[in-house]
């Protein structure tokens, strides 16, 4: 591609799908039409080298290098406008048209990866080794058949991109169940904090919940989707192991009771004895042996 022409940049940027590195847009001639053409639908940049902070939409944007960011049509002014010429920085720029994406992805089997993954714009995909080895992939293949479009639509459009989306889409559900994860961790923490202030037996989920801020129905998907348990199950753990510990300091029984909203021992008596599986009797009988 060394007497990269503006002629071949038109040509290859009116095909369906298309790919360019830094180095081929910097040797064509007035790239600005061409980079702004209404076909483009969809673009996913590669930094292959470097690191670079631009500005898109009105917000700065961090590229790092083998990182991957998706962007709509909408930005891609902006990406020629501020990282075409940066020193620091080298990519692979990928272009995908509205006809490609009718033709080859809502109708096919992918539709809900490209649905989940596409639409929300701006996308970032930290390093990940399946996803820039795909990605190297398609460039390898785009330059092996880009004067044979039959080849290109079989080897590149429907196998390679259909591969990557898959893998980009394997990417953010993994990305979400981990921030999942950590946001059911805080919730629990909190709750347990407040649970502290109030070991009652009083003190229903609902008043957590809104203590917390969340709905019920919030707390327990949060808790299920942590600890496989549901938020009453949990609160009834929290709230037996201080039961014992007070037990276990041979506290009376009454005392206890009264102190963690008993109105009768009985009522505490068969609460024990449900989450425990043992009566009140037989674990105290227990921590004396």
């Amino acid at each position: 591609m060394e007497n990269y022409k503006y002629a071949d940049f038109v040509k290859k940027s009116q095909q369906e799908f298309f790919v360019f590195e830094k180095k081929d847009l910097i040797k064509s001639e007035n790239i600005n039409d061409v980079l702004q053409t209404p076909s483009i639908n969809l673009i996913i940049l590669f930094v292959t080298k470097g690191e670079a902070v631009f500005t898109i939409n009105g917000e700065d944007v961090v590229l790092k290098e083998e990182e991957t960011r998706i962007f709509s049509s909408d930005d891609y002014s902006d990406i020629h406008k501020n990282i075409l010429h940066e020193e620091k920085l080298d990519f692979m720029l990928m272009c995908i048209s509205e006809g490609f994406i009718n033709k080859y992805i809502i109708t096919s089997p992918t539709s809900p990866f490209y649905n989940e993954i596409f639409e929300n714009n701006t996308q970032k995909i930290e390093k990940d080794t399946r996803v820039s080895s795909c990605l190297q992939k398609i460039k390898q293949l785009y330059d092996q058949v880009e004067n044979d479009i039959d080849k290109l639509e079989y080897y590149l459009i429907i196998e390679t991109f259909i591969y990557l989306l898959l893998i980009i889409s394997k990417y953010f559900i993994k990305k979400k169940y981990v921030e999942n994860r950590i946001r059911g961790k805080e919730v629990i923490n909190k709750l347990h904090n407040l649970f502290l202030l109030n070991p009652t037996i009083n003190f229903t989920i609902g008043d957590f919940s809104n203590q917390l801020g969340i709905s019920k129905y919030l707390l327990n998907k949060s808790v299920k989707n942590t600890l496989g348990i549901s938020a009453k199950k949990l609160l009834n753990d929290w709230l037996i192991e201080e039961v014992k510990k007070d037990l276990v300091r041979g506290e009376l029984v009454k005392n206890v009771a009264s102190k963690y909203g008993f109105s009768e021992s009985t009522n505490f008596s068969k609460f024990f004895k449900k989450n425990e599986k043992i009566t009140i009797r037989e674990f105290c009988c227990k921590i004396n042996q």
